[in-house]
Protein backbone atom coordinates (compact mmCIF):
# COMPACT_ATOMS: atom_id res chain seq x y z
CA UNK A 1 0.00 0.00 0.00
CA UNK A 2 1.08 3.61 -0.69
CA UNK A 3 -0.27 7.14 0.03
CA UNK A 4 -1.96 9.18 -2.09
CA UNK A 5 -3.58 12.52 -2.32
CA UNK A 6 -7.55 12.79 -2.94
CA UNK A 7 -7.58 14.88 -6.64
CA UNK A 8 -11.15 16.20 -4.92
CA UNK A 9 -10.63 16.90 -1.21
CA UNK A 10 -6.76 16.32 -0.91
CA UNK A 11 -7.09 14.01 2.03
CA UNK A 12 -4.96 11.24 2.44
CA UNK A 13 -5.84 7.86 0.68
CA UNK A 14 -4.08 4.46 0.71
CA UNK A 15 -3.91 2.59 -2.67
CA UNK A 16 -2.72 -0.39 -4.01
CA UNK A 17 -1.10 0.60 -7.13
CA UNK A 18 -2.17 -2.45 -9.20
CA UNK A 19 -5.81 -1.11 -9.19
CA UNK A 20 -6.37 1.13 -11.63
CA UNK A 21 -8.67 3.27 -9.92
CA UNK A 22 -8.93 4.57 -5.91
CA UNK A 23 -11.84 5.34 -3.75
CA UNK A 24 -11.13 9.00 -1.41
CA UNK A 25 -13.51 7.51 1.91
CA UNK A 26 -14.07 10.99 2.76
CA UNK A 27 -15.66 12.67 -0.38
CA UNK A 28 -16.19 9.42 -2.21
CA UNK A 29 -14.18 10.45 -5.20
CA UNK A 30 -13.53 7.54 -7.04
CA UNK A 31 -10.56 8.42 -9.66
CA UNK A 32 -7.40 6.89 -11.41
CA UNK A 33 -4.49 5.42 -8.62
CA UNK A 34 -1.41 6.78 -10.69
CA UNK A 35 -3.67 10.55 -10.39
CA UNK A 36 -3.55 10.15 -6.77
CA UNK A 37 0.18 8.93 -6.78
CA UNK A 38 1.02 12.05 -8.82
CA UNK A 39 -0.28 14.33 -6.47
CA UNK A 40 1.13 13.23 -3.29
CA UNK A 41 4.39 14.09 -4.59
CA UNK A 42 4.12 17.80 -4.77
CA UNK A 43 0.17 18.49 -3.27
CA UNK A 44 0.15 21.80 -2.81
CA UNK A 45 1.06 22.12 -6.60
CA UNK A 46 -2.69 21.29 -6.96
CA UNK A 47 -6.28 22.44 -6.66
CA UNK A 48 -8.83 20.65 -4.91
CA UNK A 49 -12.26 21.60 -6.28
CA UNK A 50 -14.16 19.67 -3.46
CA UNK A 51 -16.94 18.74 -5.38
CA UNK A 52 -19.96 16.81 -4.33
CA UNK A 53 -19.54 13.07 -5.30
CA UNK A 54 -22.28 10.11 -6.33
CA UNK A 55 -21.96 7.70 -4.12
CA UNK A 56 -19.74 4.66 -5.22
CA UNK A 57 -21.06 1.36 -4.89
CA UNK A 58 -18.15 -0.93 -6.45
CA UNK A 59 -17.67 -3.79 -4.42
CA UNK A 60 -13.88 -4.42 -5.21
CA UNK A 61 -13.14 -0.88 -4.03
CA UNK A 62 -14.90 -1.44 -1.21
CA UNK A 63 -13.25 -4.78 -0.65
CA UNK A 64 -9.82 -2.86 -1.28
CA UNK A 65 -10.65 0.00 1.32
CA UNK A 66 -12.52 -2.72 4.15
CA UNK A 67 -9.12 -4.51 3.77
CA UNK A 68 -7.31 -1.54 4.08
CA UNK A 69 -9.06 -0.37 7.05
CA UNK A 70 -8.81 -3.34 8.71
CA UNK A 71 -4.81 -3.55 8.41
CA UNK A 72 -4.67 0.17 9.71
CA UNK A 73 -6.98 -0.98 13.18
CA UNK A 74 -4.46 -3.85 13.73
CA UNK A 75 -1.85 -1.92 13.15
CA UNK A 76 -3.30 0.12 15.78
CA UNK A 77 -3.98 -2.38 18.12
CA UNK A 78 -0.40 -3.63 17.79
CA UNK A 79 0.86 -0.50 18.58
CA UNK A 80 -1.23 -0.65 21.81
CA UNK A 81 -0.07 -3.48 23.08
CA UNK A 82 3.07 -2.67 22.94
CA UNK A 83 2.95 0.31 24.70
CA UNK A 84 0.93 -2.13 27.57
CA UNK A 85 4.38 -4.27 27.50
CA UNK A 86 6.68 -1.70 28.09
CA UNK A 87 7.36 -1.40 31.86
CA UNK A 88 6.27 1.87 33.35
CA UNK A 89 9.25 3.71 35.03
CA UNK A 90 8.92 3.25 38.91
CA UNK A 91 8.34 6.46 40.74
CA UNK A 92 9.88 7.64 43.30
CA UNK A 93 8.60 9.75 46.26
CA UNK A 94 10.19 10.89 49.33
CA UNK A 95 8.41 9.62 51.95
CA UNK A 96 7.82 11.60 55.23
CA UNK A 97 8.45 9.49 58.35
CA UNK A 98 6.41 10.90 61.29
CA UNK A 99 7.79 10.28 64.65
CA UNK A 100 5.64 9.39 66.99
CA UNK A 101 4.47 11.80 69.36
CA UNK A 102 5.70 10.85 72.99
CA UNK A 103 4.11 12.46 75.86
CA UNK A 104 6.02 11.54 79.36
CA UNK A 105 4.78 12.91 82.67
CA UNK A 106 6.68 14.27 84.98
CA UNK A 107 6.67 11.49 87.18
CA UNK A 108 7.77 8.90 84.10
CA UNK A 109 10.63 12.02 83.45
CA UNK A 110 12.03 11.61 86.85
CA UNK A 111 11.37 7.73 87.23
CA UNK A 112 14.09 8.01 83.90
CA UNK A 113 16.27 10.46 85.51
CA UNK A 114 16.15 8.13 88.21
CA UNK A 115 17.17 5.11 86.53
CA UNK A 116 20.18 6.71 84.73
CA UNK A 117 21.57 7.83 88.01
CA UNK A 118 20.71 4.70 90.05
CA UNK A 119 23.29 3.14 86.84
CA UNK A 120 25.89 5.87 87.27
CA UNK A 121 26.07 5.36 90.53
CA UNK A 122 26.39 1.66 90.22
CA UNK A 123 28.95 2.11 87.84
CA UNK A 124 31.20 4.61 89.60
CA UNK A 125 30.42 2.46 93.12
CA UNK A 126 32.02 -0.83 91.26
CA UNK A 127 34.94 1.32 88.68
CA UNK A 128 36.08 4.16 91.36
CA UNK A 129 37.90 2.01 93.85
CA UNK A 130 39.58 -0.23 90.82
CA UNK A 131 40.86 2.86 89.20
CA UNK A 132 41.73 4.38 92.50
CA UNK A 133 43.78 1.00 93.27
CA UNK A 134 44.81 0.65 90.16
CA UNK A 135 46.90 4.21 90.39
CA UNK A 136 48.06 3.69 94.05
CA UNK A 137 49.77 0.36 92.38
CA UNK A 138 51.32 1.73 89.67
CA UNK A 139 52.77 4.55 91.54
CA UNK A 140 54.29 2.00 94.03
CA UNK A 141 56.07 -0.04 90.94
CA UNK A 142 56.86 3.10 89.17
CA UNK A 143 58.88 4.56 92.28
CA UNK A 144 60.33 0.51 93.48
CA UNK A 145 61.02 -0.09 89.69
CA UNK A 146 63.33 3.23 89.32
CA UNK A 147 65.30 1.88 92.99
CA UNK A 148 65.59 -1.20 91.51
CA UNK A 149 67.06 -0.77 88.09
CA UNK A 150 70.93 -1.14 89.13
CA UNK A 151 71.92 -0.62 85.74
CA UNK A 152 72.96 3.11 85.62
CA UNK A 153 73.79 3.20 81.81
CA UNK A 154 70.18 2.39 80.84
CA UNK A 155 68.37 4.61 83.39
CA UNK A 156 70.18 7.48 82.74
CA UNK A 157 68.61 6.50 79.35
CA UNK A 158 64.97 6.27 80.42
CA UNK A 159 62.53 9.19 80.82
CA UNK A 160 60.75 8.45 83.46
CA UNK A 161 58.44 11.63 83.08
CA UNK A 162 57.17 10.69 79.28
CA UNK A 163 58.92 7.90 77.95
CA UNK A 164 57.71 5.32 81.01
CA UNK A 165 53.98 4.40 80.62
CA UNK A 166 52.48 1.85 82.78
CA UNK A 167 49.05 0.70 81.30
CA UNK A 168 45.63 -1.96 81.51
CA UNK A 169 43.75 -1.84 84.69
CA UNK A 170 46.22 -4.63 86.01
CA UNK A 171 49.25 -2.80 85.36
CA UNK A 172 50.52 -5.54 83.27
CA UNK A 173 51.92 -3.56 80.35
CA UNK A 174 54.64 -1.50 80.17
CA UNK A 175 55.65 1.25 77.07
CA UNK A 176 59.23 2.37 77.82
CA UNK A 177 61.22 4.47 75.58
CA UNK A 178 65.03 4.37 75.83
CA UNK A 179 67.38 6.99 74.08
CA UNK A 180 70.18 4.21 72.98
CA UNK A 181 69.77 0.47 72.14
CA UNK A 182 69.87 -2.28 74.34
CA UNK A 183 70.97 -5.53 73.57
CA UNK A 184 68.68 -8.47 73.53
CA UNK A 185 70.12 -9.57 77.46
CA UNK A 186 68.85 -5.61 78.52
CA UNK A 187 65.36 -6.08 77.26
CA UNK A 188 64.61 -9.73 79.05
CA UNK A 189 66.38 -8.12 82.46
CA UNK A 190 63.96 -5.18 81.89
CA UNK A 191 61.33 -7.20 81.51
CA UNK A 192 61.92 -9.13 84.57
CA UNK A 193 62.45 -6.43 86.88
CA UNK A 194 59.65 -5.06 85.95
CA UNK A 195 57.46 -8.26 86.59
CA UNK A 196 59.29 -8.56 89.68
CA UNK A 197 58.85 -5.34 91.01
CA UNK A 198 55.04 -5.27 89.91
CA UNK A 199 54.25 -8.73 91.60
CA UNK A 200 56.03 -7.44 94.82
CA UNK A 201 53.97 -4.36 94.70
CA UNK A 202 50.58 -6.02 93.54
CA UNK A 203 51.68 -8.84 96.27
CA UNK A 204 48.62 -11.90 95.15
CA UNK A 205 50.78 -12.97 92.15
CA UNK A 206 52.24 -16.71 92.71
CA UNK A 207 56.28 -17.11 91.55
CA UNK A 208 55.43 -19.27 88.45
CA UNK A 209 52.72 -16.71 87.15
CA UNK A 210 54.25 -13.62 87.59
CA UNK A 211 55.68 -13.20 83.80
CA UNK A 212 53.17 -14.84 81.96
CA UNK A 213 50.37 -11.76 81.82
CA UNK A 214 53.32 -9.54 81.32
CA UNK A 215 54.35 -7.47 78.46
CA UNK A 216 56.84 -5.24 77.43
CA UNK A 217 57.36 -2.84 74.23
CA UNK A 218 60.60 -1.02 74.49
CA UNK A 219 61.06 1.93 71.63
CA UNK A 220 64.54 3.14 70.80
CA UNK A 221 64.02 6.53 68.60
CA UNK A 222 64.74 5.52 64.84
CA UNK A 223 65.95 2.49 66.06
CA UNK A 224 63.09 0.21 65.76
CA UNK A 225 62.68 -1.72 69.38
CA UNK A 226 61.92 -4.95 71.15
CA UNK A 227 58.45 -6.52 72.34
CA UNK A 228 58.42 -9.51 74.98
CA UNK A 229 55.17 -10.76 76.38
CA UNK A 230 53.54 -13.46 78.25
CA UNK A 231 56.99 -15.62 78.92
CA UNK A 232 57.05 -18.88 80.89
CA UNK A 233 59.86 -18.44 83.87
CA UNK A 234 61.59 -21.77 81.88
CA UNK A 235 61.67 -19.75 78.56
CA UNK A 236 62.40 -16.44 80.27
CA UNK A 237 66.33 -16.44 78.96
CA UNK A 238 65.81 -17.16 75.33
CA UNK A 239 66.45 -14.76 72.98
CA UNK A 240 64.13 -15.92 70.59
CA UNK A 241 61.77 -14.42 72.48
CA UNK A 242 62.49 -11.06 72.24
CA UNK A 243 60.74 -9.74 68.86
CA UNK A 244 62.70 -6.77 67.41
CA UNK A 245 60.60 -3.99 65.98
CA UNK A 246 61.08 -2.54 63.11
Amino acid sequence: MKEGICKNCGSIVFVDPKNENCHCLFCNCVFPTSEALEIAKNPTAYTYPNEEQPEYVDEKIKQEYAKNINSLDKLAESQKKNQAKAKKKPQYAIKTKVLPDINLSVKQVVMMIACFALIALVFLGVMLPKTIKRDRQREGITAQFKKSMTSSELKETIDFDEGFVISHMDNSHLDLVIKEKPSKEDAIQIFKLYSDTRASVIGDISEDKKYNNVSLRIAIPEAGGYSISNQNISDLENLENVEELP
